[in-house]
């Protein structure tokens, strides 16, 4: 029988239990089996799941720590390949319920942070070039787009996010209209602890700052990829001079590093990549930690 603290999703479950899966897909009695050989206090697992009894099987694997860590490492090159040719064999089939198993398995094994800042933009990359050499065409790009959509949701809503984490909204300005980056930027920073609020793309500046007063936003992340023009900086500017008193504001993607010369004399920050935005979040976090704790 297993017990459970509280009624985890599915999502948040297998996310939980990510750092401890094998290189191969197990069935879940193989898989507890393994929790138990790796942990003799069953307390180590992330607060979600307490084993109380287990199948009466004998544990499978006699190896040590050190010879399981082998063993991932040993296979995490060939993983990665065969999970690039999955979800690209999967695109190329027009197969979206193939590539979405492809990209959330690749998802487990990689972490999300390296998922969503390497896999997932080579991912991308391949599907551009091959659009590009005429072997994809739209209906297969906007399949590859439209799935890894619903999987960076997916990510997002797989966190249990504190109720009085804050909150970060993120969104693409007017006439902006490719929303992947801003969704990138929304796992990351659920991933660090932010409760995401995520508008979508093409919002005018009234709308943005409207949402950000409404649901109380620290900080709010813009994605530009390539609205580079003057109506974009006068959007954006008319953001950070309305919004809330304390809300920061970052903009993100190859069009913010053009305008960064355009906006040097405001209060918008620009990040040049998720690494970046993920500092930030973290020092931002610390910051309001340090102002209640007084």
């Amino acid at each position: 029988m297993f017990v459970y603290r509280q009624k985890p999703s599915a999502a948040k479950l297998i996310i939980s239990l990510q750092p401890f899966l094998l290189p191969r897909p197990l069935k879940i009695g193989n898989l507890f089996q393994y929790l138990l050989a790796r942990f003799t206090n069953m307390k180590n697992l992330p607060g979600v799941v307490v084993v109380a009894f287990l199948l009466s099987i004998p544990v499978v694997s006699q190896r040590s720590d050190a010879a399981l860590r082998g063993v991932t490492e040993k296979d995490k090159g060939s993983r990665s390949v065969d999970g690039r040719l999955q979800t690209l064999s999967a695109a190329e089939h027009l197969d979206p319920a193939a590539l979405e198993g492809a990209l959330k398995r690749g998802a487990l094994v990689a972490g999300t942070a390296m998922f969503i800042d390497e896999a997932l933009p080579r991912f991308l990359r391949d599907v551009g070039e091959r659009w590009h050499r005429g072997s994809f065409t739209p209906a297969h790009e906007h399949l590859a787009s439209d799935t890894v959509r619903r999987v960076l949701g997916w990510l997002v809503e797989a966190y249990d996010v504190a109720r009085d984490a804050p909150v970060l909204l993120v969104a693409t300005p007017s006439t902006e209209m490719h929303e992947l980056g801003a969704m990138l930027a929304a796992a990351a920073a659920a991933g660090e602890g932010w409760r995401v609020v995520y508008l979508g793309p093409n919002l005018p500046a009234a709308d943005i700052v409207g949402a950000a007063s409404q649901v109380g936003a620290a900080a709010i992340a813009l994605s530009v990829v390539f609205a580079d023009g003057e109506s974009t900086v006068r959007e954006l500017r008319t953001i950070v001079a309305t919004l809330p008193p304390g809300t920061v504001m970052m903009i993100g993607g190859p069009a913010a590093i053009r305008l960064e010369r355009l906006i040097a004399d405001t209060d918008i920050r620009v990040v040049r990549d998720l690494d970046s935005l993920r500092a930030f979040l973290r020092d931002r976090r610390a910051q309001q930690a340090d102002v209640a704790a007084d």
